[in-house]
């Protein structure tokens, strides 16, 4: 059954949750897990600071008696400026979903814009909070990856799969803007020359990651706003069948 023709999604406890739901149910659950990493905070000591791993300053630090690598939260310039992007992305989209909402429907442009919405939430948060490279700094076997020297690196380029599925599931949506696309796939490859820029050590990748989230900013616009347009076009081509 086409996700369009859906009007609310089955969970594992066989209860319908409409999209309005999906929305609360997201809501809840990130601002569980903000109130999570902020009690995880409290409770968390800072035991020694250095080069404990070979290639990076890193922080010991203690957790209910357990001990990991915890990578310094130094926020830049240009952490902040991807960071307010990736914060525009994610409310673009969360409003594009909110209104989209109100049809009751499970269409595709919902579902993308949810997952755009938690996805660039997320990349917002590692901006700010480090979260690939601290989950590099406790694997350091992803360094033993042909073409990798920093675990952390490995952590990086595995959110290609997840974009890449997200891209082609989407593909048709995505398409349907010729502006929308160009942007989108401008901001694509500009995040992977800047992820390669990393991984081989080129100078330069600062410069572009801001651009690459520019673009992408860009693109959500021009499809949210083409969404929407399309489902105003559906409701009063309703609304005149019915009369």
């Amino acid at each position: 059954m086409h996700a369009e023709s859906l009007t609310a999604a089955p969970t594992a406890s066989g209860i319908r949750l409409d999209p309005a739901g999906a929305l609360v149910l997201v809501g809840a659950l990130g601002a569980a897990i903000t109130l999570t990493v902020l009690v995880l905070g409290t409770q968390t000591e800072v035991l020694r600071e250095g080069n404990f791993v070979g290639y990076a300053n890193v922080q010991e630090v203690e957790l209910f008696g357990q001990t990991f690598y915890r990578d310094p939260v130094r926020i830049g310039i240009v952490d902040a400026f991807n960071s307010f992007v990736l914060i525009a992305i994610a409310t673009v989209s969360f409003f594009a979903c909110l209104l989209l909402s109100a049809t009751r429907r499970w269409s595709a442009g919902f579902i993308f814009f949810l997952l755009a919405a938690t996805g660039a939430a997320y990349l917002a948060a590692d901006e700010v909070l480090s979260i690939h490279e601290t989950l590099g700094h406790n694997l350091p076997f992803l360094a033993d990856l042909p073409g990798i020297s920093h675990p952390d690196d490995a952590v990086f380029a595995s959110y290609a799969v997840p974009a890449a599925l997200f891209a082609y599931r989407f593909r048709a949506l995505i398409a349907s803007s010729r502006p929308a696309f160009a942007s989108l796939a401008l901001g694509g490859a500009l995040f992977a020359a800047s992820s390669a820029m990393d991984i081989s050590a080129i100078t330069g990748e600062e410069g572009v990651e801001p651009l690459a989230t520019l673009a992408l900013l860009v693109g959500f616009c021009i499809l949210a706003t083409g969404e929407l347009r399309r489902q105003v076009l559906r409701s009063q081509d309703t609304a005149d069948a019915v009369s």
